[in-house]
């Protein structure tokens, strides 16, 4: 790969995670603080799993994702996350009400597809 793709690669990264923490992590993260229980529940975990499993989705992993160590794993977790919300949460309701949560679904599916790049700690530790 040329060298722009890998600095392309790292600032996709950097950028995706850095709206995920602010778009949703920074978010769900007061929820917990405040102890708010009316958050979705999921497969019966009940809201309060819930929404810790979505903080380290939208806030703890993106940190991960953006100096590329094991990214692929912790890009899953907040993929995962959306496909609830595309699939489950929003199901039937308009298009508009779920785009957001569908973008990032599409782009850290390029993430995990794409790989880190040559600008990670991944590829670092896999060049030693």
């Amino acid at each position: 790969m040329s060298k722009y793709i890998h600095k392309a690669l790292l600032l996709y990264r950097v950028i995706i995670s850095i709206l995920l923490v602010f778009g949703y992590g920074l978010k769900k993260l007061k929820m917990l603080i405040n102890g708010e229980d009316f958050f979705y529940s999921f497969l019966g975990f009940g809201s309060d799993i819930t929404l810790l499993l979505a903080s380290i989705g939208e806030l703890i992993a993106p940190i991960f994702i953006i100096i590329g160590y094991k990214t692929r794993f912790f890009t899953a977790l907040p993929l995962f996350m959306m496909f609830i919300v595309v699939l489950d949460v929003y199901s039937g309701e308009p298009f508009h009400y779920f785009q957001s949560a569908l973008f990032y679904l599409i782009s850290l599916l390029i993430i995990i597809i794409a790989g880190p790049g040559k600008y990670s700690i991944d590829n670092y530790i896999k060049g030693k």
